[in-house]
């Protein structure tokens, strides 16, 4: 049987038509709602809010492209809401072999060659987005680390999409392959944004221009939940890739990481404090051992001789829930970073475990140069100078507090 359609139901269904297609249409490289890692999910959900602002618009979708070379995979569609609107993200999985091709023959004629689904979407796609997990436009796990991370980036530039690289940490870069890659992107972004002042003088070395920002994890909001945070407690974050000191390039550099956590912990006992521990990465169902927090955290409780005035955050907290139990803390020492961003950007004094530069970068921005150390490479005798350099620290918090709150609102 026919179907029949008033003339009204038909330029309805029209407009309906053509505000699908005027809507704005971006690809965002890092879209990680479900990873185990929060400043993963913190970068995600902050980066929207960024991105919106930057477009001066909430209506837009999201594209947020992956691959798959033998086995296809399905797309995965998500809803996210930003300044009350309902943002679609696709996880696109795209067949790798022509997005390649595409590339090669862009970068060899010199002019955009569109091939497959990868480009039929980016005729429509307005701008990419680029943000990789906040410090992973660098080597320092690894080449094929910052190679997975930056592929699709890496795509987008040589295909000429308008791409805004979103603040974050900037190098370094240790092999030639990583820096040429790096410097490929950098020089035909339209948009080079830093949270931190690191890399910026290679930037100008190279005429590039960048602005500073903060860290895009400062616009995901906090989620309040019922949780009792101690009065004037201490938030202790452990990571699991120190603790278990055996993760790609860091591998074998960290070795005295648990002995220093404890010292941390067991100086705070003797002044009856209160010490959370919190973690910042982890699967309640299914950790991966040798990066998940929780886990290290739980095996560094069994083996304290002094349990007492110390706690653990162990349930499945989202990034912005974990980002409310951190503000309630009266001190927070981290050795993620966006743990030790989730207390800056909530005015909690902080104290930062250094695994590589960015903290210095980071923290300085926020007038903290003196409240980070790195915790590479130290021997016994640094395990004291360390603590002693923190306690000091935590004496001045309320000082701290105030330089750290000026720095954000400048």
């Amino acid at each position: 049987m026919e179907m029949k359609f008033s003339k009204r139901e038909v330029n309805k269904y029209k407009m309906k038509e053509n505000r699908d297609t005027n809507k704005q249409l971006i690809f965002f490289n890092s879209v990680m709602l479900e990873d185990p890692n929060r400043g993963c999910q913190a970068l995600t959900l902050g980066s929207l809010y960024f991105i919106s602002d930057y477009l001066k618009t909430d209506d837009f979708d999201v594209i947020s492209p992956s691959y798959y070379l033998r086995k296809k995979r399905e797309d995965k569609e998500y809803k996210v809401k930003v300044n009350n609107e309902n943002i679609t993200i696709t996880r696109r999985y795209y067949w790798l072999p022509p997005v390649v091709l595409g590339a090669l023959l862009s970068k060899l004629f010199g002019r955009t060659i569109k091939i497959g689904q990868f480009g039929k979407d980016l005729k429509r796609v307005q701008y990419t987005f680029s943000i990789a997990g906040g410090d992973g436009f660098s080597d320092i796990y690894s080449f094929s680390t910052f190679k997975e991370v930056n592929r699709f980036t890496f795509f987008s530039v040589v295909m000429k999409s308008k791409t805004i690289i979103l603040p974050q940490t900037i190098g370094p870069f240790y092999s030639k392959k990583a820096k040429k890659v790096a410097n490929i992107i950098l020089n035909n972004a339209e948009k080079i944004y830093v949270r931190d002042l690191s890399y910026v003088d290679e930037l100008k070395k190279k005429n590039l221009i960048y602005s500073l920002d903060h860290d895009v994890s400062k616009y995901m909001l906090p989620q309040k939940v019922v949780v009792e945070v101690p009065d004037n407690a201490v938030g202790v974050n452990i990571s699991g890739l120190l603790y278990n000191n055996n993760f790609r390039n860091l591998a074998g550099r960290s070795p005295l990481y648990r002995e220093l956590i404890k010292q941390i912990i067991e100086k705070f006992q003797q002044l009856n404090v209160p010490v959370v521990l919190i973690p910042h990465t982890y699967d309640c169902e299914n950790p991966i051992d040798f990066e998940d927090d929780l886990l290290a955290i739980k095996n560094l409780f069994s083996e304290l001789t002094n349990k007492n005035n110390v706690s653990i955050i162990d349930k499945d907290y989202s990034a912005p829930e974990l980002k409310y139990i951190i503000s309630k803390c009266d001190y927070f020492i981290g050795s993620r970073m966006h743990a030790n961003f989730a207390a800056i950007y909530t005015n909690v004094p902080v104290f930062g475990l250094a695994y590589s530069y960015k903290f210095s970068g980071a923290f300085s921005r926020y007038s903290l140069e003196d409240s980070t150390t790195l915790v590479l490479d130290i021997g016994k005798d640094d395990i004291q100078h360390i603590i002693i350099k923190l306690m000091d620290c935590y004496k001045k918090r309320n000082e701290k507090k105030q330089l750290m709150m000026n720095s954000i609102n400048s």
